[in-house]
């Protein structure tokens, strides 16, 4: 009786006084590149936005599964998809913060072949610079511009995802950096 009176102690002093961490979600982005060196960009059903495809991390897939399933939701096949960026994002939206990792993975694919998943409204090969002029959210076109500018280099880096005047914006906090 006084050990479990003890642990439950113990387990509320923890909830008063520890430290409850935020939960850090992991992003996947795929950036998919053609044999002209465009990149593939998709516009989200129902909304203005434009992004390039990606998933968040789950308990029940892997990293692999996970970007050959999301290739696949697109009718093509990748190979060895190449880690390319590592950063932290750091989210403030109406005074709620939250913080997440994005990794972005690299693959070129020989295949037009496309199909639209649900969701997707649209599909696009654009130039990298045509990419970050019409990707949504200002953080995804800086991951995307640094990672395909070093393409010999696994960048990074911590950046700020914030609103002003209802408009994306972005700010570096750790200028990227070779892992």
């Amino acid at each position: 009786m006084k050990k479990t009176i003890f642990i439950l102690f113990i387990l509320f002093l923890n909830s008063v006084f520890g430290q409850n961490e935020p939960e850090i979600k992991i992003f996947h982005r795929l950036v998919l590149i053609n044999a002209e060196n465009k990149i593939m960009v998709v516009k989200v059903e129902n909304a203005n936005v434009w992004v390039t495809q990606g998933f968040y991390q789950t308990q029940d897939e892997t990293i692999q599964n996970g970007l050959n399933n999301l290739a696949k939701s697109y009718g093509i096949e990748i190979e060895e998809p190449k880690l390319r960026g590592v950063f932290l994002l750091k989210r403030e939206i109406n005074n709620e913060y939250s913080t997440s990792l994005r990794n972005v993975y690299v693959a070129k694919i020989e295949s037009l072949m496309l199909k639209k998943p649900t969701g997707i409204d649209e599909i696009k090969w654009v130039s990298v610079d045509e990419a970050t002029e019409l990707i949504t959210f200002p953080h995804i076109s800086l991951m995307i511009k640094g990672v395909i500018d070093t393409p010999n280099r696994i960048l990074g880096g911590t950046l700020r995802q914030f609103k002003e005047n209802d408009i994306w914006k972005t700010e570096i906090i750790e200028e990227f950096y070779s892992l």
